[in-house]
């Protein structure tokens, strides 16, 4: 039923234990379906991943322009693999990867995706990486995903990355971020970072972060940035954060921080994030700050922030304040 049919414009495939016989005749019968707008692989193959990745070498749907792929087993050699057998998608528009917990994923393997993959996909508008617990790569390889793929996507208005508990990344990789990977990103208008449970992050990741390095990003109108548990951030970071960074995004509508035990943050800190960043962004509809566990924050800094701050925000509807065990 599926050969050829022109009503399908979405093909998921979940938990299937695919042979190499019948991927074979998988790809033939995706080949025939000439509306096919987007195609879905969760934890679909539990063997030998190379096989997979030929589907998608195989698949020249001109149609197709959202790909999805989740999967808890993928190594070095697989997300090779699959960065080939993408850079053939040349009109492909979003980009989501889920690789949560393949802790057998190397430097090798990112910088694979960045220049065999992301740099032959210019079209890119939306873009999606998960490597939530993934302990195995270096700052190398995420300056490499930075510096080779990034700078090729022009066209990007949605990127989200998560690097939860990557265990190995230190300052350098914000470094990176900071001056390579958002350096071409002048149509992004979404952007959520995730650096949580980082513990070789400091302070002196946000010390090259300033306004030459994102002046280019007045489209942005949604941010969420959590570094909740990561390493030993401070005031210091907060004010670089706020004064350099934030404060020039008057565009921003959607605002989302989380320092969630970051038992160092004093109300000093707090309130330059106050009057030195969010003061200044007064279209914002939506503000979510969580500062849980942050042991030195005190009455002090709520009052500020209620008499100092949110009285100029009134465009303000949605407002999530998280300050439990502080």
């Amino acid at each position: 039923h599926l050969k050829g049919n022109q009503l399908i414009q979405e093909l998921e495939f979940y938990l299937c234990k695919f042979n190499q016989g019948v991927l074979s005749n998988l790809v033939k019968t995706i080949k025939t379906i000439p509306n096919l707008k987007k195609l879905t692989f969760k934890s679909s193959y539990s063997g030998d991943k190379t096989h997979f990745t030929t589907i998608l070498k195989e698949i020249k749907n001109p149609s197709l322009r959202t790909l999805e792929v989740s999967d808890e087993k993928f190594q070095t050699k697989e997300l090779i693999s699959f960065a080939q057998g993408i850079n053939h998608f040349k009109t492909l528009t979003s980009l989501n990867l889920d690789f949560y917990h393949c802790i057998e994923i190397t430097d090798k393997g990112l910088a694979s995706l960045a220049s065999e993959g992301l740099k032959h996909l210019p079209s890119l508008t939306s873009l999606k990486l998960i490597f939530q617990g993934c302990r195995s790569f270096t700052d190398k390889g995420l300056i490499a995903l930075f510096s080779d793929g990034f700078k090729h996507l022009p066209s990007l208005t949605s990127l989200e990355l998560n690097f939860h508990w990557c265990s190995k990344l230190t300052d350098k990789s914000l470094h990176a971020l900071w001056s390579e990977g958002l350096k071409n990103l002048n149509q992004l208008k979404s952007f959520n970072l995730d650096f949580s449970l980082n513990f070789q992050i400091r302070d002196q990741g946000f010390e090259t972060l300033s306004y030459e390095r994102i002046k280019h990003l007045t489209s942005l109108t949604s941010l969420s940035l959590n570094f909740s548990g990561a390493g030993r951030l401070a005031d210091k970071s907060l004010h670089s954060l706020s004064s350099q960074w934030i404060r020039h995004l008057t565009s921003l509508t959607s605002f989302s921080l989380d320092f969630h035990e970051r038992r160092v943050i004093t109300d000093q800190g707090f309130k330059a994030l106050c009057s030195e960043g969010i003061n200044h962004l007064t279209s914002l509809t939506s503000l979510k700050l969580n500062f849980s566990q942050c042991e030195k924050l005190t009455d002090e800094s709520l009052n500020f922030l209620g008499s100092q701050v949110l009285r100029n925000l009134t465009s303000l509807t949605i407002l999530n304040l998280q300050f439990d065990w502080c």
